[in-house]
């Protein structure tokens, strides 16, 4: 049986960003508007194929078009 032995890490790894993106701050998430959500006076239908075309940019297979209001809230917590 082979026991892995555990290498601490250093201070630069614990700092390194994830990814090679550094995290945003905190009052960065605070002004952080999601690019999903409806906009002003915004139509159903315009809002839902604006999620689909988002839907599709992200490669996330096949979706219908909402059509009320409650499946575009659905559609937009699912692009979350």
């Amino acid at each position: 049986m082979i026991i892995p032995n555990l290498v601490p890490k250093t201070e630069f790894q614990r700092d390194a960003p994830v990814f090679g993106r550094d995290y945003i701050t905190e009052e960065e998430t605070k002004n952080w508007v999601n690019p999903n959500t409806r906009k002003p006076k915004e139509h159903v239908r315009s809002w839902g194929s604006r999620l689909q075309k988002r839907w599709k940019e992200l490669n996330l297979g096949d979706h219908d078009i909402p059509v009320n209001l409650d499946e575009c809230q659905t559609f937009c917590h699912d692009l979350k």
